[in-house]
């Protein structure tokens, strides 16, 4: 095994010391290391994804809004960008996310936006947070 390769290992051991990483045990390739450098990322990548960033009620609805070319969000388009307009502390805008929050409800991800499935779900549940 290479030098670089058995640098890996011990940076990787060194980091990542629990259990996981020991049942791989002994690395005898740079193929074995390759897959054991992969499952970190992917296991790296699903912790990072659970961490929530807490999404703001504007930041919610420019979401929609950058949405307009989804048929789901024709209605709410219009009552998301008046929403925008308002002073988020007036009755009238807890009103008018509730008519923004009506007219989502079809909204699912699809190919032609880029907005994941996370995202749909962050929107919704801090519209409705803001609408009480």
């Amino acid at each position: 095994m290479c030098d670089l390769a058995k640098e890996i290992m011990q940076q990787i051991e060194k980091l990542y010391s629990d259990d996981s990483i020991d049942a791989y045990g002994k690395w005898e390739s740079l193929d074995d290391i390759s897959v054991v450098v992969e499952g970190l990322k992917s296991r790296l990548l699903v912790q990072t994804q659970q961490i929530k960033t807490i999404m703001t009620v504007t930041e919610a609805l420019q979401l929609i809004e950058r949405n307009s070319h989804i048929p789901a969000l024709n209605y709410c388009i219009n009552y998301a960008h008046y929403a925008l307009q308002l002073n988020q502390t007036t009755k009238d805008f807890k009103v008018q996310l509730l008519y923004v929050l009506n007219n989502m409800i079809q909204w699912r991800q699809c190919k032609a936006s880029t907005t994941t499935a996370a995202e749909i779900k962050e929107c919704r549940a801090t519209l409705k947070k803001a609408s009480v």
